[in-house]
C-alpha cells in the first residue's frame, strides 16, 4: 500500500512473475474495507502489466476464491462509505474475474 499503485505498475509493467498476482490478490483482500479507492487503482495498474491474462489463469483455486471475496468486500465497502467510484471497480472486476472463473 505504502508503495502505490503507480510505482507497482511501473515495476511489473514488463509481466507479474509467477506466483505474484496471487500474493498481491491476497494481501489486498485484507485491506479491502479500508482502503478500497487504491486497491482499485492497485488492481487497475496489475491488470495494464504485460501477460496479465497469463497470470491470472496461473491462479490456483484458493487464490480464484480469494479475488473473488476481494470483488465482494470491496463492493461492500463501496456501498457502506459511499464512494462514488463503482463503474471503476465494475470494469477492474471484468479483467480480473471473467478469466478466473472459466
Amino acid at each position: 500500500m505504502k508503495i502505490g499503485a503507480s510505482e507497482l505498475a511501473k515495476i511489473f509493467k514488463s509481466e507479474i512473475g509467477f506466483g505474484l498476482l496471487g500474493e498481491f490478490i491476497e494481501c489486498l483482500t485484507g485491506y479491502a474495507s479500508s482502503n478500497s479507492s487504491e486497491i482499485i487503482n492497485i488492481l487497475e495498474g496489475l491488470a495494464t502489466t504485460n501477460r496479465f491474462s497469463l497470470s491470472l489463469q496461473f491462479l490456483s483455486e484458493h487464490e480464484r476464491e480469494l479475488c473473488q471475496q476481494l470483488f465482494s468486500d470491496l463492493d461492500k465497502s463501496l456501498s457502506e462509505n459511499g464512494l462514488n467510484i463503482d463503474d471503476r471497480l465494475q470494469a477492474v472486476k471484468q479483467k480480473y474475474i471473467h478469466v478466473t472463473t472459466t
